[in-house]
């Protein structure tokens, strides 16, 4: 009795079975959506811009409220705020030196610890420039700055007065401007801004939209 031998399929008969790729269910995330920002001025980068929007966003800006500008003051404010109290100590080493008198020790003391007082100083205004900000909303001017305790000032739009741009001696030579904003809380000062020009057409442009178009302050 023969038996009969299986048949050998050829390569282009053969049947491969291979597991089908897993399909998986798309997952819907809603998208987070930051605040809304018109525009971002002079050194306000991305750096600094999560720890400003969440300060801004528990602090200083109302539910609702869209900011339109924020300015940070140049790198100048610095220089510039400390230069007279640098002058005043410089002055006072000099003039005790001449006059044969020492200050707190004999020598060169004098003069380091008059160097030790401007570093401390130029610290100090570094932290102050480090929490100072000035924001344009679609409703208010708002000042934001302090070290250990955060001062927020505002101004509604249609309650602000006058706006002034003013340039010291100090700031002509750095190229800087400074704006001088009388709303019904008295005088705010953006103070030491690079772009001062432009800042100041802006907020004077946003100020004449709010009292045409009647927006609440």
């Amino acid at each position: 009795m023969l038996l009969e031998q299986p048949r050998r399929r050829s390569p282009a008969q053969r049947v491969s079975y291979r597991a089908a790729p897993p399909v998986l269910s798309p997952r819907i995330i809603a998208p987070v959506r930051p605040p809304a920002f018109g525009a971002i001025g002079d050194a306000a980068g991305a750096a600094v811009r999560m720890p400003l929007v969440s300060l801004l966003t528990g602090n200083a800006v109302n539910p609702g409220e869209i900011v339109q500008l924020v300015i940070k003051p140049s790198r100048w404010f610095i220089l510039l705020n400390s230069v007279f109290f640098a002058a005043i100590v410089v002055i006072a080493v000099l003039g005790l030196q001449l006059l044969g008198k020492q200050l707190l020790a004999p020598g060169i003391i004098s003069i380091q610890f008059g160097i030790v007082l401007i570093a401390g100083r130029l610290m100090w205004s570094t932290v102050q420039w480090m929490g100072r900000y000035y924001l344009l909303t679609d409703q208010r001017l708002i000042r934001v700055c302090g070290v250990f305790d955060v001062d927020i000032q505002s101004h509604p739009l249609r309650a602000v007065t006058s706006i002034r741009l003013y340039r010291p001696a100090g700031e002509r030579v750095c190229n800087v401007g400074s704006l001088e904003i009388i709303g019904p809380d008295g005088l705010m000062a953006w103070q030491t801004m690079s772009k001062y020009q432009q800042v100041h057409d802006t907020v004077q442009q946003a100020v004449l939209k709010a009292k045409q178009n009647g927006c609440c302050g």
